[in-house]
């Protein structure tokens, strides 16, 4: 019973998000604000489980912006440090061994609060 009831919910949200999708803008209570491409956020935990998701930005979305929303969609946990660093995805945490980084585009990034979107950025964050 508790599965089909939570299958009931998961396609409910599923189809929610299918149908603004078609949309081309979001209206978030002032102006209307436009879509203005998609991305792609890849998550690797360094162990060969990945996790990827795509979505549509608007304009001045960060870095931190796309993490926050990535884990909303895909119930993925992070926590950030003081200066906004990832220090923690899921269970995988920053230690002498490993931490975890950004990348845009296939470059390193090190302020991802400083970094704001465009169409077709491509996102990684990966345990390494």
């Amino acid at each position: 019973m508790l599965n089909a009831v939570l299958l009931l919910i998961v396609t409910g949200v599923i189809v929610i998000w299918a149908s603004s999708k078609k949309e081309s803008t979001v209206s978030i209570g002032q102006p209307k604000i436009e879509i203005i491409g998609s991305i792609v956020f890849t998550v690797d935990f360094g162990n060969g489980k990945k996790r990827a998701f795509e979505g549509d930005i608007v304009e001045n979305e960060s870095l931190l912006d796309a993490l926050v929303l990535v884990s909303k969609a895909g119930n993925l946990n992070y926590n950030l440090d003081e200066k906004s660093n990832l220090v923690s995805v899921e269970s995988l945490v920053n230690n002498n061994k490993k931490s975890w980084y950004w990348y845009l585009n296939g470059k390193k990034v090190s302020k991802p609060y400083e970094i704001f979107l465009h169409a077709s950025d491509k996102i990684f964050i990966r345990y390494e």
